[in-house]
């Protein structure tokens, strides 16, 4: 071709240079004004008058004197809704900061620092773009990728209070768990790792402990949830009966006596005064053989109740030896001692026959060991 012009263009910055016949093989040529930007780029070269005969030359341009780079750190993935940023500012850089982000909340030094500390609402995942100018004059950035994974929670309910030997249901009403570990302490069974509901039997009575801490499908931990469970105990339904006794006769029945405490006594065929309450009771029976009392207790404040407790009375027909002669109580020998402590030698005059202390004169007032064992310290 001897005709038209020769051009040689940079595809990327649009410098060029253009060449007038005779053209001479190989042509040397110098552009102008390319872009240092270390990227690939591309030459064109054609004739005007044979455009169709052209040809292209790829090469990397050199970098910048005053390259720019921007690191924002590595991605971070963490449980709950703060993490602390680690972007890397070079020597060179005179203005650097984080870009705002929707849902993100800078806090400590700030936007301006590599190392933020943010919070964000709700927990999700974030780009956040870290900017950096340079004494260049370049700008440039980088993304760091932020995963927010929520925290399960481990609250539950319980049923209290109970009374010994009952149970208390524990059931999970957290969020977000999905291994579980419960500990029951003094209860059966002693600890759970499943979600439950979990049904809990406590024996020993008094405030006894539970805790639920869970872990998420991601790894993330909860706090430990603790609550108390109040086991109260069972009130005693145990008590006395005068036994063996003559017909016609009457049984002395009592049980230890608490304001608390409300008695449902079940006197059989007994006749029984005043027959309520803890007691002392007179019992008596027209016939003859074993008769049986039960007693049953409730606590009326906790509202727990006693298993039965049964006691037998053997009444006596009155033909049985000295079972109608009226007893002769022994309280032993009279005594002068030194001191305040003196033990009793009282005895009974036939088996069967009961008896008790107590004072009837004398200044100040007496404590007995027992007052219905025969020897006693008073």
């Amino acid at each position: 071709i001897s005709t038209g012009t020769l051009v040689i263009t940079d595809y990327s910055s649009g410098a060029n240079q253009i060449f007038y016949p005779p053209f001479n093989s190989p042509i040397a040529y110098n552009l102008c004004g390319i872009l240092s930007d270390g990227l690939q780029h591309t030459l064109i070269s054609y004739f005007s008058d044979a455009p169709t005969c052209a040809d292209t030359v790829t090469y990397t341009a050199p970098g910048p004197c005053n390259a720019c780079t921007a690191n924002a750190g590595s991605n971070i993935t963490v449980c709950g809704l703060t993490a602390n940023l680690n972007a890397i500012e070079n020597t060179g850089d005179v203005n650097t900061h984080w870009l705002a982000q929707s849902g993100i909340t800078y806090s400590g030094t700030g936007i301006n620092s590599p190392t933020a500390t943010i919070t964000a609402s709700p927990a999700g995942v974030y780009n956040l773009v870290w900017q950096v100018t340079n004494s260049g004059g370049l700008t440039c950035s980088d993304t760091t990728t932020v995963t927010f994974q929520q925290i399960p929670t481990s609250s539950f309910t319980t049923a209290t209070p109970i009374c010994a030997g009952q149970t208390s249901t524990m059931t999970y009403t957290g969020t977000g768990g999905s291994q579980f570990n419960w500990s029951f302490v003094n209860g059966t069974p002693s600890s759970a790792l499943t979600i439950g509901p979990h049904v809990i039997t406590y024996s020993a009575a008094g405030s006894q402990t539970v805790s639920l801490w869970v872990t998420s499908s991601n790894g993330c931990q909860s706090d430990t949830t603790t609550h108390t469970v109040v086991v109260n105990s069972i009130p005693s339904s145990a008590f006395t009966a005068q036994s063996p006794i003559c017909i016609n006769s009457s049984s002395v029945v009592q049980a230890p006596c608490n304001g608390n405490y409300s008695y449902q006594w079940n006197w059989g065929s007994g006749t029984a005064v005043p027959g309520t309450g803890c007691g002392p009771h007179s019992v008596t029976w027209s016939s003859t053989g074993a008769q049986n009392i039960y007693l049953t207790v409730t606590d009326v404040v906790t509202g727990c109740v006693s298993t039965a407790t049964l006691q037998q009375v053997q009444v006596l027909d009155s033909t049985t030896l000295n079972c109608c002669i009226t007893p002769s109580p022994n309280a032993g020998p009279d005594a002068n001692v030194c001191g305040f402590t003196y033990s009793l030698q009282g005895s009974v005059p036939a088996p069967g026959n009961v008896g008790s202390w107590t004072q009837t004169s004398g200044t100040g007032s007496s404590i007995f060991g027992s007052s219905s064992a025969y020897n006693t310290n008073v």
